[in-house]
């Protein structure tokens, strides 16, 4: 990696994680990747693990996440610095004991509409990195205008 990219640590990601509720989830359904916007809350179980959820209605979203390995992406971008988290895993739907046991999380739908299904994505795998963006063309100077001729005088 250059000076201008780090990896993140495990505790660096999952601040970052805990930081946003807004990512983009990604599964494959049906022989299609899908990647899908969800808001979600990333639940600490210690220092440098914890796990994601995010609830959402019956439907391919459901089936589609909980088949097989997702991987879950957030980042952030600002003027001088940007970063992103990736999470592989598998995710599950949590049954209706677990899914009472969530209940206090800030875990809501953002828009209307029932989300009954609470699904958890068990990280196998995360990883981050923050870096320095280059944006050269912020310091040039904008060309000057030339207005188009008139071709009819």
């Amino acid at each position: 990696m250059s000076d201008s990219s780090v990896c993140l640590t495990d505790a660096q990601c999952w601040d970052l994680l805990a930081s946003v509720e807004f990512g983009r989830l990604g599964y494959s359904r049906q022989g299609r990747v899908e990647v899908v916007p969800v808001n979600y809350v990333a639940q600490r179980l210690g220092v440098d693990e914890g796990r994601l959820l995010f609830r959402t209605a019956a439907g391919g979203k459901l089936m589609g996440a909980c088949a097989g390995d997702v991987v879950f992406e957030v980042d952030e971008v600002g003027e001088e610095r940007a970063w992103s988290v990736m999470v592989r895993g598998r995710a599950r739907e949590l049954g209706e004991r677990e899914a009472r046991e969530v209940e206090d999380l800030p875990l809501r739908p953002w828009f209307a509409g029932e989300k009954a299904h609470v699904v958890v994505i068990v990280p196998q795998e995360v990883s981050g990195r923050s870096f320095v963006l280059q944006r050269p063309w912020r310091r040039m100077k904008p060309a000057q205008v030339v207005p188009p001729r008139n071709p009819w005088g």
